[in-house]
């Protein structure tokens, strides 16, 4: 479950993230990095702070002392910060332009068979161009009236 956690952070940021839980003293963490990070090089130059790593460029876990974590915190951001390629944001590739009156409910579902996803079979991503929501002030959820080209869909 953590590092789930930790790739949608490093997906929604496009920077590295390590998410580390602690229990009695002693912290269990994953990371998982874009690829222009070098996340092992990151984790062995801050090995001193770290009872145990390992992983691959991608991703990574990592078991800590509570002690350790405000040093390790500090260690790993400065090594991001003198080493790290700036990060830009991140660049969508889109698979196809999506019509609304496409996106029905048996049409996602069969979107959705598509999975397990990951770096070999990543998530379709599609955009359905001059879109606007309508929603009420106090709602805004996919039940929002949607239109796209003055025509509404459900």
């Amino acid at each position: 479950m953590i590092g789930i956690v930790a790739a949608r952070l490093m997906e929604r940021y496009n920077r590295p993230a390590i998410v580390i839980s602690m229990h009695e003293g002693e912290g269990r963490g994953s990371g998982r990095a874009p690829d222009s990070f070098d996340l092992p090089g990151a984790l062995c130059d801050c090995a001193q702070y770290l009872t145990r790593f390992g992983g691959h460029a991608a991703a990574a876990g990592v078991e800590i002392e509570e002690t350790s974590l405000p040093a390790f915190r500090q260690a790993i951001n400065q090594w991001a910060a003198h080493h790290a390629p700036r990060v830009e944001a991140a660049t969508i590739k889109l698979d196809a332009e999506a019509v609304l009156g496409e996106l029905t409910l048996p049409n996602v579902q069969e979107l959705y068979r598509l999975a397990p996803y990951g770096p070999g079979t990543p998530q379709t991503k599609r955009i359905a161009p001059r879109r606007c929501c309508q929603a009420r002030r106090d709602v805004w959820h996919a039940d929002a009236p949607t239109r796209q080209a003055n025509r509404c869909a459900p």
